[in-house]
């Protein structure tokens, strides 16, 4: 639907966010979990400071936790307030934009707020969590499909299990690599 270089762009929004430091890491997560300072390796096997990935909400450890691998998320400094401000400039232009009489079968406003609650949503990350276990509930029957239990979360970090797993445009892209002539397809209207 869109040209090669916008996706190759948008993709690396998705997969290479900036991070943050172990240091903010740490203090967030003993912090949230009711910890003295220095005291993770109390509570945890061992746990790599390097993070898995970064996206723009948060980014992911992986750690031991009772002899079992565990990713840890840890949302980013700030990430509930810039969401918010954000969205209070976009409500801000919505209204403008309402305003204007040509622009009002676009429903902009109300655009702006079903995106803004579900976007809000994702910076609290025991919502994520919460998702996590409908997902687990949804497909319990399916042994082919597989999602990480939350073992503990809260706003602003999630502890769940770890789950080996394939990032989704890798796998589409295989798939592409299979078809002839795949990127010549086109969509017509």
């Amino acid at each position: 639907m869109f040209p090669d270089m916008l996706c190759n762009e948008l993709e690396q929004l998705q997969n290479s966010a900036p991070a943050h430091s172990w240091q903010f890491s740490e203090k967030m997560l003993e912090s949230s979990l009711g910890l003295p300072s220095d005291s993770l390796m109390d509570i945890f096997d061992d746990f790599d400071k390097k993070p898995l990935a970064s996206g723009s909400i948060a980014q992911v450890y992986k750690a031991h936790l009772g002899g079992r691998p565990v990713a840890v998320k840890i949302r980013h400094p700030r990430v509930a307030q810039l969401v918010d401000m954000d969205f209070r400039i976009m409500t801000a232009f919505a209204r403008i934009c309402d305003w204007i009489t040509a622009l009002s079968w676009l429903h902009i406003r109300e655009s702006v707020e079903q995106f803004s609650h579900t976007m809000a949503a994702q910076a609290h990350l025991q919502v994520e969590a919460h998702h996590l276990e409908i997902l687990n509930h949804n497909f319990r029957k399916w042994s082919t499909v597989r999602f990480p239990y939350p073992i503990y979360a809260s706003s602003a970090v999630i502890i769940e299990t770890f789950e080996a797993g394939a990032v989704v445009s890798d796998v589409l892209d295989a798939f592409e690599s299979l078809i002839p002539n795949a990127k010549s397809v086109t969509v017509e209207e």
